[in-house]
C-alpha cells in the first residue's frame, strides 16, 4: 500500500506552496523524517520532510509548480517494484499471455533506477526566495533575465549582484553624441592627493563630488575605475565630508564617470551606457574629458553646460570647498 504525499500548510494563511525542488527522485529510498522536498510560501523556502519510510515511486508535481495545500504530489511505496511497474507500457492485447513472463523477467534484472531530470519551472514563473523577489522588486531586477544570463533557479539574494543590466533599445533617432574637452592635470592630481591624505576622501568620491557639483542637483553618480564601481548618492552642494558609497552598486545612476588615467584605454563606449557618461583620460601633462550621450537623455545645451561645468571644477578643485 502506498502513502501519500500531500502539500504541508506551512503558515496559518498559506493556501498553496511552490515546490522548488525534489531533494529525492522517483525510486529514491526514503527513511521517514529525510527530507524529501524544498517547498516556497510567501514568507520562506523550507525543507519537507517524508513522513513514512519506503521507496519514492512516483512524483505527481515537478518542481515549479504552484499546488494546493492537502493535494497529492507524490506517493511513497514499500518496494521499489512499483516504480518499474507503473513505468512499463500496458502491453497489446495480441501479446497479453506473454505479460506474466515479461514481468518475471523484469523482476529478475531490473533495470537500474534513474533519477529523474530538474524539471522546469511553469512558463513565465521564476524560481526565487521570497526575499530575493521582494529585492528584486525593489531594485528593478527582472528575474527572468537573471536565468537568461545562466543564473540556476531557485534564485536567491547573492544572486541579484550578478546580474547585469541589459539596456533597452535606443529610440529612433537617439545618436550617441560625443563632446570633448581638454585641460592641464596636474590640478586634479595634486587636489587629490591632499584629499586623500588629509580628509581620507577617495579619488573615486572626489570625482563623484565634483560630477554633482557640475550637475547642480541632488544625483546618484556611478563612478568606474580599475575594474572597480562605487556608486554615491551627492546632493545639490556636495562637500568633501559624507562622500560614502552606496552598498547597492547596481542603483540606476543619472551619470557615469569612467576614470581611465592611468591606463592605456583613452576612450570607450559601452552598449550598456544607458545614462550619459564622463570619461577622464591622460597624457602626461594633459586631461581629456568626454562626454558621450543620447539626446532623449541629454539636451545638446544641457550637455555643453555640463561638461563646461565639469571641466572647470576639474581644472580648479578647489572650487569645491567654496
Amino acid at each position: 500500500m502506498a502513502n501519500d504525499v500531500i502539500m504541508p500548510a506551512l503558515g496559518m494563511a498559506q493556501t498553496s506552496g511552490v515546490i522548488v525542488n525534489w531533494l529525492k527522485a522517483t525510486g529514491d529510498a526514503v527513511a521517514e523524517g529525510d527530507p524529501l522536498m524544498e517547498v516556497e510560501t510567501d514568507k520562506a523556502v523550507m525543507e519537507v520532510q517524508a513522513l513514512a519510510s519506503g521507496f519514492l515511486i512516483e512524483i505527481l508535481h515537478p518542481a515549479g509548480a504552484d499546488v494546493p495545500v492537502g493535494e497529492v504530489i507524490a506517493r511513497i511505496g514499500a518496494s521499489a517494484d512499483a516504480v518499474v511497474s507503473a513505468k512499463k507500457p500496458e502491453p497489446a492485447p495480441a501479446v497479453a499471455a506473454e505479460a506474466p513472463a515479461r514481468a518475471v523477467d523484469a523482476a529478475a534484472s531490473p533495470e537500474p533506477v534513474r533519477k529523474a531530470p530538474a524539471q522546469p519551472a511553469q512558463a513565465g514563473k521564476v524560481l526565487a526566495s521570497p526575499k530575493a523577489r521582494r529585492l528584486a522588486d525593489e531594485r528593478g531586477v527582472d528575474l527572468r533575465r537573471l536565468v537568461g544570463q545562466g543564473i540556476t533557479e531557485p534564485i536567491h539574494v547573492a544572486d541579484l549582484d550578478r546580474y547585469v543590466a541589459v539596456p533597452a533599445p535606443q529610440a529612433a533617432g537617439a545618436a550617441l553624441n560625443e563632446i570633448l574637452a581638454t585641460l592641464p592635470a596636474d590640478a586634479l592630481r595634486q587636489f587629490a592627493d591632499w584629499a586623500e591624505r588629509e580628509a581620507g576622501v577617495s579619488a573615486a568620491a572626489l570625482l563623484a563630488a565634483l560630477a554633482g557639483s557640475a550637475l547642480g542637483r541632488p544625483a546618484t553618480i556611478r563612478v568606474e575605475h580599475r575594474h572597480a564601481a562605487h556608486v554615491y548618492d551627492i546632493g545639490a552642494r556636495p562637500s568633501l565630508g559624507g562622500l560614502a558609497a552606496r552598498d547597492d552598486g547596481q542603483a540606476e545612476s543619472a551619470l557615469i564617470l569612467r576614470d581611465l588615467r592611468g591606463s592605456r584605454i583613452g576612450r570607450a563606449r559601452l552598449a550598456a551606457d544607458l545614462a550619459p557618461v564622463l570619461t577622464l583620460a591622460d597624457d602626461e601633462d594633459r586631461l581629456s574629458v568626454t562626454l558621450t550621450f543620447t539626446g532623449d537623455r541629454l539636451g545638446t545645451e544641457d550637455a555643453f553646460a555640463l561638461i563646461d561645468a565639469f571641466a572647470a571644477r576639474v581644472e580648479n578643485p578647489m572650487r569645491l570647498l567654496l
